[in-house]
């Protein structure tokens, strides 16, 4: 199975299922009527703006294991990279973590619609820094890692 299909599979699910998560990452439209999109693959353009959530999802290392002749048990990490925009670090902080947490009971412990086998979900709250616009951005990772077994 080309590894790359299996990423793409992985990446394109969780977009989807980040993307129920409402109101903080469900698509919508911004003031001018143009999609607003909170969810991204790989480059996020972010736009910051007070209260705004956005997720950048993209592939993280991959590691392989227990090998037979034909097999072997593959590890693939997928990254989320969570932002939350904010005037004050500690609120901002709060409802950051009120949506990684949404996330993770997402994810945490599911088949990604019988993409692996249980996925793991790992926190990795980040300190806030300054955007463009002087509102603090507060970065959480959120690391998914899918084992699946993988056919030679």
């Amino acid at each position: 199975m080309a590894l790359l299909t299996i990423y793409k599979g992985l990446i394109d699910e969780i977009i989807t299922q980040l993307k129920t998560i409402d109101p903080e990452l469900k698509d919508g439209t911004d003031l001018q009527g143009n999609p607003d999109k909170r969810v991204t693959k790989w480059n996020t353009v972010r736009k910051p703006e007070r209260g705004r959530y956005e997720a950048e999802v993209k592939a993280g290392p991959m590691e392989a294991e227990n090998f037979t002749t034909q097999s072997s048990d593959n590890e693939f990490s997928i990254i989320i990279d969570l932002l939350y925009y904010s005037d004050e670090f500690e609120a901002g902080f709060d409802s950051a973590m009120t949506v990684a947490e949404k996330i993770y009971d997402k994810l945490h412990l599911t088949t990604i619609n019988s993409n692996c086998r249980n996925a793991v979900v790992t926190l990795f709250p980040g300190d806030g820094e300054l955007s463009d616009q002087n509102l603090l951005a507060i970065p959480i990772r959120i690391i998914v890692t899918c084992k699946r077994v993988i056919h030679q």
